[in-house]
């Protein structure tokens, strides 16, 4: 009979092995050579171990994923009937977000010396990622963005889209270290290297996200009614006044800064939207049309969804499943609300204002952009709420 410490010790290898996969930094160099029933396997062998442990972690899991399952279901039965693409994409980001809960849900109830085993780990794995995506960007300033076509080639521990806009949550993250002065120095070097990261990564959106969500911080940051009030008309007379002034901020760095061609051409786009001109053929105009063929598809049908996949824009997770499911797709959102609410309520009020801005650029992006993506979860709901977790545990501790 295998002991529980051991069991414990077994279970930290095996989750080792399916977050890594979800990074896919150090593990993209065996990842081709794994099939992908062993890695199922071993999640698989995961749930055991944890049901093993403790009865209730099961049972916890199924109440706390059940929108999630359902969701599940209804998007294999619609795949045998149709048969598209879009509806694998779906139904693998499920899977994939219930293999991150799932590991959520075991860790969190465990002492912070397992959780940083775990943390320490994926970091280094992600600075691993973070260094050699920046180097082969130099190299090649489109990689990323050619690792994001669907007919790319494999290219070990160099992160694509995904990778390039998560960067945003991880610098927030810091920023907030570094106004609660922990690890200062630390946290500005790292601020500064995945800003620069950011910039290499020549997705033009992802420095508007950048923008609001830094925002947004600032407002959440501000404890007092009048600061708040006073920083939040600013920002409101900023924004007003923005006809006048993004125009010719833009077209300053488009004229002076050397930027990438592709930035510098989607800054000019963004010039002639804000100043109201002809954006026909730009893709800003084509972008426009992607959300509004997922809104069409979901005004069509708003319970059910088109199920068609050619209705829908394929650029903005959450229109395209609202388009492609209805209202039924509210299971998966109600999910992803209930998770934030756990998070949420599992750490310390200290740390709540720097969780709510993670969680609006996650859903900023998911609107803009896509989002279901496998490492996308790993941060969202594994690395970023353990790492609060284990500084909520520190405040009381102190």
């Amino acid at each position: 009979m295998i002991s529980i410490d051991k069991l414990k010790k077994l279970h930290i290898f095996l989750s080792l092995f399916l977050l890594l996969w979800a990074n896919n930094g150090i593990f993209s160099y065996i990842n081709l050579h794994i099939p992908s029933f062993i890695k199922f396997l071993v999640f698989g062998i995961c749930i055991i171990i944890e049901t093993i442990i403790d009865k209730n972690n099961f049972k916890k899991l199924i109440n706390r994923t059940l929108p999630l399952i359902i969701m599940f279901l209804i998007v294999i039965i619609t795949y045998i009937i149709y048969k598209n693409t879009y509806l694998m994409i779906i139904y693998k980001a499920l899977i994939y977000i219930f293999i991150i809960y799932s590991q959520y849900l075991y860790y969190i109830n465990e002492d912070n010396k397992t959780k940083m085993i775990i943390i320490n780990i994926l970091l280094i794995d992600y600075l691993f990622l973070s260094i050699n995506t920046l180097i082969n960007l130099i190299d090649n300033p489109y990689l990323s963005r050619m690792l994001s076509t669907a007919d790319a080639e494999y290219v070990f521990n160099v992160g694509s889209f995904s990778f390039i806009y998560s960067t945003i949550l991880f610098i927030i993250y810091f920023i907030n270290n570094i106004v609660e002065n922990k690890n200062r120095l630390f946290s500005i070097i790292f601020v500064i290297f995945l800003m620069y990261l950011l910039f290499m990564g020549n997705f033009t959106i992802s420095y508007l996200i950048l923008l609001c969500s830094i925002i947004v911080y600032i407002i959440l940051k501000l404890h007092n009614k009048k600061k708040f009030i006073s920083i939040t008309l600013i920002i409101i007379l900023i924004l007003i006044s923005f006809n006048y002034i993004i125009p010719k901020i833009l077209n300053y760095v488009y004229n002076n800064l050397n930027f990438s061609y592709e930035v510098r051409m989607r800054v000019k786009e963004m010039s002639k939207l804000w100043s109201g001109d002809n954006i026909d053929g730009t893709d800003i105009d084509s972008r426009l049309y992607k959300y509004k063929s997922s809104l069409n598809s979901f005004a069509d049908n708003i319970f059910f969804g088109t199920f068609d996949f050619n209705k829908i824009g394929e650029h903005s997770s959450w229109l395209d499943l609202l388009g492609m499911f209805g209202l039924t797709s509210i299971l998966f959102f109600f999910f992803q609300h209930n998770i934030f609410k756990e998070i949420y309520n599992n750490i310390s009020t200290r740390y709540r204002p720097v969780l709510l801005t993670i969680i609006f650029v996650y859903f900023l992006q998911g609107l803009i952009n896509t989002v279901l993506f496998f490492n996308t979860f790993l941060y969202m709901f594994f690395v970023i709420p353990l790492l609060f977790d284990i500084k909520s545990a520190e405040i009381v501790n102190e």
